[in-house]
């Protein structure tokens, strides 16, 4: 029972839930591709199309990649933030830990 209470005491007091929250914006993009459909461009009709298929392709990638490089700074960002809060726990027993750690090296 008293290992009970001293847990419910350790999980509300001494470390208490913390919630992080980041947050981020991607710019919307909004794009018109046109292209020549006159009768001179029939020759070249393939290679409009071609490079427009090309460059969607290119641009839909490139947006993936900024996702993720944004996705990635985000968790950085938070891992930063999680390192920085400190809990009493660990500091209550870090000059412990600390003496226990010099102890065991001067062995």
């Amino acid at each position: 029972a008293i290992f009970g209470v001293f847990i419910a005491v350790f999980k509300t007091v001494l470390v208490p839930e913390k919630v992080f929250v980041v947050t981020g914006e991607l710019e919307g993009l909004d794009l018109l591709v046109m292209l020549d459909a006159s009768a001179k461009m029939q020759k070249a009709n393939t290679a409009q199309h071609e490079t427009a298929i090309n460059f969607a392709h290119q641009l839909k990638d490139k947006m993936v990649q900024v996702k993720k490089d944004k996705s990635k700074e985000k968790m950085d960002e938070l891992q930063e933030r999680r390192e920085q809060e400190v809990n009493l726990l660990a500091r209550v027993f870090e000059d412990m830990l600390n003496w226990f750690r010099g102890a065991t090296s001067d062995v």
